[in-house]
């Protein structure tokens, strides 16, 4: 059983979010953002408090590779109400501010 069937049944069974994450986080390395993004609504849904603001930092860099920014922007506003992620999320939306052309 390779190892994304094993994560994704993990996440299936699991009532927080903390597996659905790490199956997003296994999917980015992959380069698999529209799979990522699903893992990470799900993780979501389950609201796991301490993992909030790390899922919307990563559905904002997931979206941002799927070219959905205005998507991105607004999980980088929702990680910003989270200390741990607040600087990362300000590092972004300075990002998409200063560099519009890019994204």
């Amino acid at each position: 059983m390779e190892i994304t069937s094993i994560l994704l049944d993990c996440a299936r069974r699991s009532t927080e979010g903390t597996m659905d994450l790490k199956l997003a986080e296994y999917y980015l390395k992959d380069d698999e953002w529209g799979k990522a993004v699903a893992a990470i609504e799900n993780a979501l849904k389950k609201a796991n408090t301490d993992k909030t603001g790390s899922g919307y930092l990563l559905l904002g860099q997931a979206c941002l590779k799927l070219g959905q920014v205005t998507r991105a922007r607004s999980a980088f506003i929702k990680a910003e109400h989270t200390p741990a992620t607040r600087a990362q999320a300000q590092y972004w939306l300075n990002e998409l501010t200063m560099h519009p052309d890019i994204y």
